[in-house]
């Protein structure tokens, strides 16, 4: 995910300009499983948010405390419905440029649901 904030100065097409060219990574994945998922990068548009003292605008993008105009690109995937069972989601990326980088695992387990209805003709089989 790269956010950018503008100063005075900036269109709102710069502001998303400068959004698409910080997302440019080294590493850049997830897997589910160990397999790789597809990844589509989306951009917001430039939108106004206020960015307070303390705030993820303030302290990690770096931009005033105020109102800003700011714009968004980051990676989507949909994950369909999971298998029964215990998955693991990995992901990495590194941002070329700053050098940050991050990564994560979860480990998700899906048990199974009782839909509404069996939930009820249980209930009734037990009285």
């Amino acid at each position: 995910m790269v956010l950018h904030g503008r100063d005075d100065r900036e269109t709102d097409a710069e502001v998303e300009a400068a959004g698409v060219a910080g997302f440019v990574t080294s590493v850049n994945a997830l897997t589910l499983d160990g397999k790789a998922l597809p990844l589509q990068p989306i951009d917001t548009g430039a939108y106004d948010v206020i960015s307070e003292p303390g705030s993820f605008y303030d302290t990690a993008v770096g931009v005033a405390t105020g109102p800003i105009r700011t714009a968004l690109r980051a990676n989507v995937v949909f994950l369909h419905p999971l298998t029964l069972g215990d998955q693991v989601i990995e992901g990495a990326v590194s941002f070329v440029g700053d050098g940050s980088s991050a990564g994560v695992q979860r480990h998700v387990q899906r048990a199974r649901r009782l839909s509404t209805f069996t939930r009820g003709a249980a209930a009734a089989r037990r009285s």
